[in-house]
């Protein structure tokens, strides 16, 4: 490999890979990636620099700012994504191929999706804004964030506001939450862990020749991501993440992974609008010192006076005089908060006596974030 780019003076090169055969379940694991490495090979793909068999010129290596080591093997891809931003084509190399051994087993393939997935978030966390790398290890587009940080918010709410909601519909939302935090919590760790073993031994005994096999197999990795996903967000401590002293958001910016209880996306007058449901949570930045959220409504559908809004802020009820309800806005002040998080708020109010078949709160078409210049009233117990 050495001594083709010395011949053509390429920036970096790629070779082929075989797979070595240890077993039903290693045959498995080298035919899906080898599969896998194919799609790189095509020559508009960017992740040449992610099969085993590639070199790279040491200038084109320092001047893509290297590995960086912090986020494990999702390193490779930022990598990758950053020699392919900068103009580095990597050519295929007429080299013989290099053998690799793919395990296939559940711990191998449990520890190589811990690095992977935990590298791919914290990366996440911590570049919100971007750059976004177009490869993702996460089964299913599962978020960053956890979503029992949104589902313990709602809980928490939908107890405090039982009254107002209603009992049934307070149980029934409450139900949806249980049943999210039980997914994201240790019996769901556990049942990971249980469907990987079944598949894999399902695996050795039909052989890796069936179709059936090839599934079982992927789907065995899917569920090892899955439970990545899950005890990193079990175990990493909350990442900084603070607002600036203003900062504004419509709603069709607020990613879905930071909504909970919210109907689809709308337009009205060309503008977009997602309605609450009675309950409803949303994940903001975490605001620096004391500050106003205005949640904007434009004036649109039942007016919200005599609903009983109620708002929560990270699990807190806040006072109802910091609850301010204007015509076309809700204004929530709120003092300094601790936690290095994002912010959790949830509201709930009693859905308005209409005709629309679905459980209504109000109309939320933007967020704005403000810092106070005064202190703001103290957040009710």
């Amino acid at each position: 490999m050495d001594r083709f780019l010395s011949a053509t003076g390429a920036p970096a090169a790629f070779g082929p890979l075989a797979a070595l055969d240890a077993g039903a379940l290693s045959r498995l694991d080298g035919r899906c990636n080898l599969d896998g490495f194919a799609l790189y090979h095509a020559p508009d793909d960017w992740r040449k620099l992610n099969v085993h068999s590639c070199a790279l010129r040491r200038t084109e290596y320092l001047a893509a700012g290297g590995f960086r080591t912090h986020y494990g093997v999702f390193s490779e891809m930022l990598l990758a994504d950053a020699l392919w931003r900068r103009g580095v084509r990597p050519v295929r190399a007429d080299v013989p191929a290099v053998a690799h051994l793919f395990s296939g087993s559940p711990p191998d393939v449990k520890a190589y999706q811990r690095d992977v997935v935990a590298g791919e978030l914290r990366y996440h966390r911590e570049h919100p804004r971007g750059p976004h790398i177009g490869h993702t290890f996460v089964a299913d587009g599962d978020p960053p964030w956890g979503e029992h940080e949104l589902a313990w918010a709602a809980l928490r709410a939908l107890w405090g506001e039982r009254r107002r909601l209603g009992t049934g519909r307070a149980r029934r939302q409450a139900w949806r939450v249980l049943k999210l935090a039980a997914r994201e919590g240790r019996a769901g760790r556990l049942l990971d862990h249980l469907k990987i073993h079944l598949a894999a031994g399902a695996c050795r005994l039909i052989g890796s020749r069936p179709p059936l096999a090839r599934r079982l197999f992927l789907a065995m990795w899917a569920t090892a991501a899955r439970l990545a996903r899950k005890e990193y967000l079990a175990t990493e401590l909350p990442h900084e993440c603070r607002a600036p002293r203003a900062v504004e958001f419509t709603v069709d910016e607020l990613p879905a992974r930071d909504l909970w209880g919210f109907h689809l996306p709308e337009r009205w007058n060309g503008l977009p609008v997602r309605w609450t449901g009675p309950c409803a949570v949303v994940r903001l930045p975490r605001p620096v010192g004391p500050c106003e959220i205005a949640l904007q409504t434009n004036g649109v559908g039942w007016s919200l006076a005599g609903r009983g809004l109620a708002v929560y802020a990270d699990g807190r009820r806040v006072a109802d005089a910091d609850v301010i309800v204007e015509t076309e806005v809700v204004r929530v002040r709120l003092p300094a908060l601790e936690g290095a998080g994002p912010l959790v708020l949830a509201t709930a109010c009693a859905p308005p006596d209409c005709d629309d078949p679905r459980e209504l709160g109000f109309p939320l078409f933007a967020v704005a974030l403000r810092a106070c210049a005064a202190p703001a009233l103290p957040v009710a117990a």
